[in-house]
């Protein structure tokens, strides 16, 4: 003897046949199984069973009796106490329509289970306990098949269903039959199982008693035109006294382009047999048609093709298509948003001819133009700008591209074609070719650029290939500008009384290809990087070669030497200067650097003379061309415009020229009516505000080069500032770019030694604290009532300004807004400490503050403590004295500055600490009086401090600096602040 499991099919008392596991003695001899007991999910582990045999018993154990009463005896409106109680109420319909169901999901289970093992089964009356091989029941593997024979007579109509299991068809008729499931269905007939997918069981059991069921001949045409053709469609069916004709047909697959849920575009697959459309999803597997001959009746039938089917979905698939749902394909890698589809279309439309699948448009809206395009572009240069002549080629229409200059500008996609079908313009020319259109002019099949916007023709990505020679010179030239690749290897002027660095070689190189090919530039290198010392390198250098070119032309007249032969292997300078009123280079900057520049150009250019335009001027205006140099500030610009512009300059140069960012100032105004053969601006921040401070200078530089300051703000200000669109950013770079050099220290002085910054967090007084905290609630109140009052006009942002000047002075020290506060500062007694233990170290200091009377007591402090100083502010008469008396004096530890009035222009290489006693909204400015120090000629560590009092506005103003740090960090490396406080940024100052 030995333990087998088996699987019984038993009569439950109350829920039918049921399957139930069992563990037996099997005794080979006499291939008798006896069995011991019942197995539940609780015996798993008492016997040694494969994971089959678990998986059955597990799945048993879901219909058992305390499982069944566990599960539907709560539901019962009446308690039941017992599973004997439960089963004795149980009602024929609750267990036919719920518990039965439930039961034979999980019987169904097993026979999945079943049919692919070799554990026995057997049909068991309740009471047997010896089961033999002649009570064994086979669970046939394969699935059977519903056969429908239909029997046309000339009396009556009769039909009944049998079983195709391999080939052979078993009548159900006269043997035992039970259906164990009934959908999915499973049959007990006989000895076997037999498992369906076609056919629910009730349609079976009729057949158990009966041969068969008669339809009566009045309704026989009814029953062809449903019943016998349904059954056609769906099973095999034997007929006779009727044909049952297979045809074969044309097959045709079609897509169809439809709006889906009429939010955006996707393609239906269609499959066509004949006559007949049917979608990938439905189950039917034909296509059934009834038909009449005099009174014979015969069928036609057309099958699916599912090989086929699934041939046309994988090529779909292969094309790049997925199916999300039912029919419905959609590229897999384009977004689900309105036009998506329609630009893939114009692209890959010729994929799905070459599958041989069909293409149609939903007549509901307008014909796409759905076949691919090309842009046929050829570039010429012509004198100082370059000649686009373009055409778009859709079949056979060919249309000028600045047909769509107007379309690509306002942002709109769809274009008819003469025919009358919509082109939808693909999303990548709006942002290629928006400022080709917006910059360039347009006249039939031809796009004239500027020479200044040559950068647009890379922007476009227009491919060289297209460039005439000459063309594709010239702009590989230019490249060089935006690439910053132009080389430092240039010859320097005889006249020139400093050895340049290489990053200013680099420097002298760049902004002398711009001055050869009469382009306007900004240099913006760092503080203390010698822009000055490159622009007069510069100067001295076109100087020396206007003088050669001069006696190159006397020469020529002598017939001795050709105006067009180079010296030292340079091109020829393009210079206009036979039609110059003068040669004179005119240099505007803020009067505080009258005395640095002349200086620097006594030191490092002394060839070239040099008149100050400055003060009583009468008369003097008369002389300017009997100078190299005339320097002059912006306010005398400003008053004398009317006089200076009748000149026309060598050089115009601004330095600091951030003075001009105001496009609707007199200074602008003056500069631009100013004429000169090259234009150059200096400055550390070209960017001080906003974006829009880049407008000014680079119009002045070379107009028109950004379009109109509102077209600049709308293409460029609101979507880089506001929506942070990195596209716009890019494309304003490549524009900028050629035109705007910015070298910072770390990169190109390396051997300046490092800064070290550190913020010095100081604590409040708790008399400091107090007034603080009434005044910022007062504050808070009156500004945020003032924002919030809808009749409030733009004036509430003076309050705020003036509330939150109030708040920063107090945040130093509440002196500077009460002089009758006697209490401390937290901040000023850690700067006083840290002073005293600077000085006494011998050490020099420069203390910044963007506030005098800060300034005033710490000079108060100074003074009680008897330590020399040096001050500079807005008022100080004599700047060069009070930098002096710093720099040379052993004697004069501290330089105290306003951070408006020492920004620009000073040397103060004596310092090693810094001390920043106040945030200012610009993190330029103080970078700016950082590099004061911070510059060539710097041979000492500097330690930078910034003061800033825990618990107030300035810790917030430090986190907006660095919010607002990112955008001229993009454009020029500098550092960039807010240009306005938002409300949200307001109500978190004011927390």
């Amino acid at each position: 003897m030995e333990e087998a499991f088996i699987i019984a099919i038993r009569k439950h008392r109350v829920l039918g046949y049921i399957l139930s596991p069992y563990m037996t003695d099997f005794d080979p001899e006499k291939k008798r199984w006896i069995v011991k007991n019942m197995i539940t999910s609780e015996d798993i582990n008492a016997y040694n069973l494969t994971p089959e045999q678990e998986k059955l018993v597990a799945i048993t154990s879901k219909y058992s009796d305390s499982e069944i009463f566990r599960i539907f005896g709560k539901r019962r409106k009446s308690k039941v106490s017992s599973v004997q109680e439960f089963y004795n109420k149980l009602d024929a319909d609750t267990i036919k329509t719920n518990i039965r169901p439930y039961v034979e999901n999980r019987m169904f289970k097993c026979l999945d289970v079943l049919k692919n093992t070799d554990i026995p089964v057997f049909f068991r009356e309740s009471v047997e306990k010896n089961l033999y091989e002649s009570d064994a029941i086979t669970v046939n593997q394969e699935y059977a098949e519903t056969v429908f024979n239909f029997i046309r007579e000339e009396a009556e109509l009769k039909y009944y269903l049998s079983v195709r299991h391999n080939g052979e068809e078993k009548n159900l008729t006269h043997k035992f039959a039970s259906i164990l499931t009934h959908d999915p269905c499973s049959l007990l007939l006989d000895d076997e199982i037999f498992i369906f997918k076609d056919i629910d069981g009730k349609k079976l059991i009729p057949f158990f008693k009966k041969e068969y069921v008669s339809v009566p001949k009045n309704l026989e045409k009814k029953y062809f035109e449903t019943f016998i053709k349904n059954a056609i469609k769906q099973y095999r069916v034997n007929a006779y006294g009727f044909e049952i004709k297979h045809i074969d047909c044309r097959q045709k697959a079609i897509l169809r382009l439809e709006k889906y849920i009429g939010d955006y575009f996707v393609l239906i697959l269609v499959f066509q047999y004949g006559k007949y459309p049917i979608y990938p999803e439905h189950t039917s597997d034909s296509f059934v048609e009834l038909k009449t001959d005099n009174e014979n009746y015969y069928f036609e039938k057309i099958l699916r093709d599912k090989v086929w089917e699934r041939d046309i979905i994988q090529k779909l698939e292969d094309i790049g298509l997925q199916r999300s749902q039912n029919s419905v394909f959609f590229p897999g890698n384009i977004p689900k948003e309105d036009y998506a589809l329609i630009s893939w279309l114009n692209v890959n439309s010729a994929k799905i001819r070459d599958t041989g699948i069909s293409f149609e448009q939903n007549h509901n809206f307008s014909a796409f133009y759905l076949e691919d395009y090309r842009l046929k572009m050829g570039v010429t240069k012509k004198i100082d700008w370059f000649d686009l002549h373009a055409v778009v080629v859709f079949d056979k229409y060919e249309i000028p591209f600045g047909k769509f200059k107007h379309h690509i500008l306002e942002n709109r996609r769809e274009y008819m074609l003469p025919d009358g079908r919509i082109v939808l313009l693909p999303e990548e020319w709006f942002h290629k070719y928006y400022h080709l259109f917006s910059y360039g002019k347009t006249e039939g099949e031809h796009i004239y650029i500027q020479q200044h916007h040559f950068a647009l023709l890379d922007i476009a990505e227009i491919d060289t290939n297209n460039f005439d020679d000459k063309s594709r010179i010239d702009i590989s030239r230019f490249k060089e500008l935006y690439e910053q690749t132009i080389s430092g290897d240039i010859s320097l002027p005889a006249g020139l009384n400093v050895k340049l660095r290489s990053y200013q070689k680099d420097g002298l190189a760049w902004m002398y290809f711009l001055y050869r090919n009469q382009f306007g530039g900004c240099l913006a290198d760092d503080m203390g990087l010698g822009k000055t010392v490159q622009t007069l390198s510069l100067i001295l250098k076109a100087k020396e070669e206007g003088k050669k070119q001069k006696t190159a032309e006397k020469v020529a007249d002598d017939g001795q030497l050709s105006l067009f032969e180079q010296s030292d292997g340079e091109e020829e300078v393009n210079s206009e200067s036979e039609d110059s009123e003068c040669a004179t280079s005119l240099i505007v900057m803020p009067t505080s650097l009258l005395h640095n520049w002349e200086n620097e150009i006594n030191k490092f250019a002394p060839a070239l003379t040099v008149l100050k335009y400055i003060g009583q001027r009468k008369g003097l205006i008369n002389t300017l061309p009997q100078y190299d140099i005339v320097l002059t500030s912006y306010g005398i610009v400003r008053n004398d415009a009317h006089l200076l512009k009748e000149y026309r300059f060598s050089f115009l140069i601004l330095d600091e020229s951030q003075y001009i960012k105001n496009p609707s100032s007199k200074i602008y105004q003056a500069v631009t009516e100013f004429n000169a053969q090259q234009k150059l601006v200096l400055t550390g921040t070209p960017i001080e505000n906003s974006l829009s401070d880049l407008w000014a200078q680079l119009n002045f530089l070379n107009e028109g080069l950004l379009g109109s300051y509102n077209s600049f703000k709308e293409k460029f200000v609101t979507p880089i500032e506001k929506f942070k669109d990195t596209q716009q950013e890019a494309q304003l770079q490549k524009l900028i770019q050629p035109f705007l050099l910015r070298r910072k220290k770390s990169e190109v002085a390396k051997e300046l030694p490092p800064v070290t910054e550190q913020i010095y967090y100081c604590e409040q007084t708790p008399e400091q604290k107090d007034i603080y905290e009434k005044y910022k609630f007062s504050i808070r109140n009156t500004i945020l009532e003032s924002i919030e009052d809808p009749t409030t006009d733009s004036s509430y942002k003076f309050q705020v300004l003036e509330g939150l000047l109030k708040l920063r002075q107090l945040a130093n020290h509440p002196v500077l807004i009460d002089p009758e506060f006697t209490g401390d500062s937290g901040k000023f007694n850690e700067i006083c400490r840290s002073i005293e233990n600077i000085v006494a170290e011998n050490h020099k200091l420069i203390i910044y503050s963007s506030f005098v009377k800060h300034l005033n007591i710490v000079e108060d402090f100074l003074n009680n403590q008897h330590i020399s100083y040096s001050k500079l502010t807005g008022e100080t008469a004599n700047r060069e004295y009070a930098v002096d008396r710093f720099q040379k004096s052993t004697d004069v530890n501290v330089f105290l500055i306003s951070l408006k009035a020492g920004g620009v222009g000073l040397n103060l290489t004596a310092a090693e600490y810094v001390f920043m006693l106040d945030p200012w909204w610009n993190p330029a400015a103080e970078n700016q009086a950082i590099n004061r120090v911070h510059r060539i000629g710097q041979d000492k560590n500097i330690f930078v401090y910034r003061f800033i009092t825990r618990q107030s506005i300035e810790e917030k103003i430090l986190k907006l600096q660095n919010k607002k740090s990112e955008l001229a960090n993009t454009f020029v490396n500098s550092s960039n602040p807010f240009k306005e406080l938002s409300y949200e940024q307001i109500k978190e100052l004011l927390k």
